[in-house]
């Protein structure tokens, strides 16, 4: 609970997807600052992972896309379902918002494409959409509306395949924007937590 929320207030609820080798408790600090009242969710993914946990087994770099495509589309079914049962079990405000990190990030871009009906804001940081899953996507698709953060020096999952995910989608018409930060690799800077917490203070 943040912003000084009770637990049984009707809030807005926040997902916050974790990455790779991550677990909820170390991802916890990035929304411990969040100034609005919300109820944030952190599940756990299902793979033990060095001394995390990983949502799918493939990483960005190990170049094979559809591998990749078929680990985040199943985990972003797994993260979207966990999502509608939260909101029907839970007091809750507004459409929830999904965000997340590395591993996270893919599964939030997945989630606002594969299931816009589940959230109406996705905020993936240092995520990116494999072309695979925008294979079906076009000018009459639902999407839900993205705002993805993204290092510009991340050399674990670069921006330029993800500024080509985003350029695709906002061609054919989605709220879809792109926000880079100069001189910044796979990790989450105080600038990019902030404007994390800024975009989910203006969708509640």
């Amino acid at each position: 609970l943040t912003g000084g929320a009770s637990e049984r207030e009707t809030l807005p609820l926040v997902i916050g997807v974790h990455g790779l080798g991550d677990r909820p408790r170390n991802f916890a600090a990035l929304y411990e600052e969040l100034p609005a009242r919300a109820r944030v969710i952190l599940p756990r993914a299902p793979e033990p992972y060095h001394r995390g946990f990983a949502w799918f087994p493939s990483r960005y770099l190990d170049g094979d896309e559809k591998r990749l495509a078929g680990g985040i589309d199943g985990a972003a079914d797994q993260v979207a379902a966990l999502i509608a049962d939260l909101q029907s079990s839970l007091p809750t405000a507004g459409d929830p918002i999904v965000t997340g990190f590395s591993q996270g990030g893919m599964i939030s871009f997945a989630i606002a494409v594969g299931h816009p009906d589940q959230v109406g804001l996705a905020v993936p940081l240092g995520g990116a959409l494999p072309s695979p899953l925008l294979e079906d996507i076009d000018g009459d698709s639902k999407v839900a509306p993205i705002r993805a953060l993204h290092g510009e020096n991340d050399s674990l999952v670069p921006i330029a395949p993800t500024r080509a995910a985003v350029e695709r989608l906002q061609a054919n018409g989605h709220d879809v924007k792109l926000e880079s930060y100069p001189g910044v690799g796979h990790t989450v800077p105080d600038t990019m937590r902030a404007r994390l917490h800024a975009l989910i203070i203006e969708a509640i």
